[in-house]
């Protein structure tokens, strides 16, 4: 064997030896980067629980909060927005006391629509106690107010309205019949 040859042969040695070693680092630097990015996306797991935690704190505070008379206003402004026109018209645009009562008490009730649509959406082990928030939900059902907000909010929040749409039933509330049952009652003890 020549020089020339050996020397080849020695470079082709190294140079086996240098792509397996590449080789090789190349495989570590991927199983280093797939495990941060495990690490990463259980981390981004962890800050979305708290941050919906978090959420539904902050929604049950504005729960607790006062309707403002910029909202009632706001609602006699868009009341499209709040609910039914129809409805607005029948039974809320009156500007007198009875009625700024009946606005404030709607969006209270629209607040807690969507604080326990917010809560049933939650993941049941992040729920605290879902017994109470049924229980909670059926005691709401009785409010026209609330089967109101329901007729109109219903469409954004599909798994909490079936919860709703339950319980209506339960109670004999039917989505159709929870405005003329409340009529027929007051009807009744007008003339009764």
């Amino acid at each position: 064997m020549t020089t020339d040859q050996c020397i080849q042969l020695g470079i082709a040695i190294i140079s086996k030896m240098m792509d397996q070693w590449i080789q090789l680092g190349i495989a570590v630097i991927l199983a280093v980067t797939l495990s941060l990015i495990l690490r990463q996306v259980r981390m981004q797991g962890r800050l979305l629980k708290d941050q919906l935690q978090y959420n539904q704190f902050q929604m049950y505070a504005k729960v607790n909060e006062p309707v403002s008379d910029e909202r009632i206003e706001e609602l006699k402004l868009y009341p499209q927005d709040y609910m039914d026109v129809k409805l607005y018209e029948e039974h809320y645009k009156d500007n007198n006391k009875d009625n700024n009562k009946a606005i404030h008490k709607y969006l209270y009730m629209s607040d807690l629509y969507e604080y326990l649509a917010f809560s049933y959406a939650m993941p049941p082990a992040e729920i605290p106690s879902i017994e109470s928030l049924k229980k909670w939900t059926s005691d709401l059902c009785e409010e026209r107010e609330f089967r109101e907000v329901h007729k109109y909010y219903w469409k954004y929040y599909p798994t909490f309205a079936e919860v709703v749409k339950k319980l209506l039933k339960e109670k004999g509330l039917g989505q159709d019949q929870s405005r003329a049952k409340v009529q027929g009652n007051t009807e009744a003890k007008s003339t009764g």
